[in-house]
């Protein structure tokens, strides 16, 4: 089984993309079979995390990798909780995002097909990070657990766009320093876990080709 994913920034066009992906993937003979699966957090979504997070006034708010779900007002976009809470926070996302991406590896397993994921774990740390204003570098041992923890896909890519088309295409991000900041973190991500960067402001079938051509090399 094979997993690619795309991470990036709101308005990047990860969805379409691993819709399209899927769909140029997956060999008309079916001897090649690739879905598109959303495996990004916005909110607990476990029952055990669901009636923990009832007890708290914080979660997805600050934490989820999606906005259009979860919408900040903008002075409180960027600020940071207490150091515990937000620990805390991060480490039942975690465990409630692994609980969710192993399911679907599973049911993935089981009806022999691969997988083109819409966001990963990488998503859930450049959020945080945004909000601790930290550097991607000081979760570098985090992410080399959750590398050993999570399936490892055999392809991940950044998808970039410029603050402008990201703010063109989603009308509910906060701002553009919002952004901003998120795509810095995005590209010291993919300088530290050598990930291929992948340019989207082009026309979609470009980047399409672009990606299968990386997904093929790398195979």
């Amino acid at each position: 089984m094979k997993i690619i994913c795309l991470s990036g920034i709101d308005g990047s066009g990860k969805s379409t993309l691993a819709s399209e992906l899927s769909s140029e993937l997956t060999d008309s003979k079916g001897y090649e079979s690739y879905n598109t699966n959303w495996l990004g957090w916005k909110e607990f979504r476990t029952t055990p995390f669901r009636q923990i997070a009832k007890m708290y006034k914080y979660g997805s708010n600050y934490f989820g990798d999606t906005i259009e779900v979860n919408k900040v007002d903008n002075s409180e976009a960027d600020h940071p909780l207490d150091l515990f809470t937000s620990r805390l926070f991060l480490l039942l996302i975690l465990i409630d995002h692994i609980l969710l991406v192993y399911t679907v590896y599973i049911k993935t397993l089981i009806t022999s097909e691969n997988i083109v994921a819409d966001r990963y774990y990488y998503d859930i740390i450049v959020s945080f990070s945004a909000k601790r204003g930290d550097k991607i570098n000081k979760y570098k041992n985090l992410l080399a657990l959750l590398k050993i923890i999570y399936p490892t896909p055999n392809q991940a890519l950044i998808i970039d766009v410029t603050p402008d088309v990201s703010l063109q295409r989603k009308s509910d991000i906060p701002n553009k320093q919002f952004i901003v900041n998120r795509r810095r973190l995005y590209i010291e991500l993919a300088r530290m876990k050598e990930i291929p960067v992948v340019n989207n402001n082009k026309k979609l079938d470009q980047t399409v080709s672009k990606i299968k051509k990386i997904v093929n090399e790398r195979d």
